[in-house]
């Protein structure tokens, strides 16, 4: 009985000190105080087209022989182009297959902000929300946080209840342990033996 009234007394003691921060969870952030969201650049993919070769392959056009495949040799005579090898085109050196890693995410296709409302914590005092006035944009949750706010009230003074009758019945039981135990009734005396019945003079 005695721990069982600790543990409520614990648990009051931790629901009068989240009372006394009054804080709740940022609506704008849903607690998580660095929200993430799919990059807009990529749209999630995490890389993005190549703006210096702006093709799919990754190839560019040959700056040596202008994509013509073939140059003229200090001798006059058209060879293969030697930096190309003939093809006219050369890979691209700022990407790998026409794509480059997205300079906004990094790659990691969502971006972490932090929330401008909570400033990154995740939490907001009640007495720095604004009036309660349903038809302004943030009244909705101003009232959702006044809600949660009159909840946890209401289970502290559940909790208090709780606890004044554990104590009362603690007091119960150890008065009833104080009392002395009653002492146990005398046994009854144990009953005599019939006594023989004298013999008359007739009977001899």
């Amino acid at each position: 009985m005695r721990s069982l009234l600790c543990c409520a007394v614990a648990i009051l003691g931790l629901g009068l000190a989240a009372g006394a921060a009054e804080t709740v969870d940022c609506p704008d952030c849903k607690g998580a105080g660095k929200p993430t969201h799919v990059c807009g650049q990529c749209d999630g993919k995490g890389d993005i087209q190549c703006q210096t070769c702006n093709s799919k392959d990754g190839g560019v056009v040959c700056p040596t022989c202008r994509g013509r495949r073939r140059v003229t040799d200090s001798f006059g005579a058209q060879v293969g182009c030697p930096t190309c090898r003939g093809v006219g085109r050369v890979r691209c050196a700022e990407c790998k297959g026409g794509r480059i890693i997205c300079p906004e995410c990094k790659g990691q296709k969502k971006i972490a902000e932090t929330c401008k409302r909570c400033a990154g914590t995740g939490k907001l005092a009640l007495e720095t929300e604004p009036a309660l006035n349903p038809a302004d944009a943030g009244g909705k949750a101003a009232l959702e946080m006044e809600a949660r706010r009159l909840q946890l009230k209401l289970q502290i003074i559940k909790l208090q209840e709780e606890i004044a009758g554990l104590k009362k019945q603690l007091a119960e039981i150890e008065m009833k342990l104080a009392k002395p135990a009653p002492a146990p009734a005398p046994a009854p005396a144990p009953a005599a033996p019939d006594q023989p019945k004298p013999k008359d003079k007739d009977d001899f």
